[in-house]
């Protein structure tokens, strides 16, 4: 696949992964409980001419307009921005080439404790 090309020397796993996350529709309903410094994982449709499922990052950040999506952008813009969560969701919604069927959350641990713990010994 011409595509792939310049991922000949990669060193790719292989083999299955699942990744856990929520429908989009259900991500929209939810959107407002999102927490603050979780990490959005933009999750596609399966496609055996692509590599990925995962196709974009995102952070959630609390802002004085409330809660915004701040991302890379791809559009016109080719550079850090911040979208209202709920607009960011419902685009993801118009993809139709290579459809988004959902969102993966992760959220960074407190690991302070774990830290003074590790140095400890």
């Amino acid at each position: 696949m011409k595509g792939l090309e310049r991922l000949a020397t990669a060193d790719i796993p292989e083999g299955s992964f699942s990744i856990r996350y929520l429908p989009l529709a259900e991500a929209r309903e939810r959107a407002a409980q999102l927490a603050p410094g979780s990490v959005m994982l933009i999750v596609r449709a399966q496609d055996p001419q692509r590599v990925v499922r995962v196709s974009h990052m995102a952070l959630v950040v609390r802002t004085a307009a409330g809660l915004v999506v701040r991302h890379a952008s791809f559009g016109w813009e080719k550079k850090v921005i911040e979208e209202p969560i709920a607009a960011f969701l419902d685009r993801l919604g118009t993809y139709r080439e290579w459809p988004v069927v959902g969102v993966a959350l992760a959220r960074a641990l407190d690991a302070r404790g774990r830290a003074v713990e590790v140095l400890r010994r």
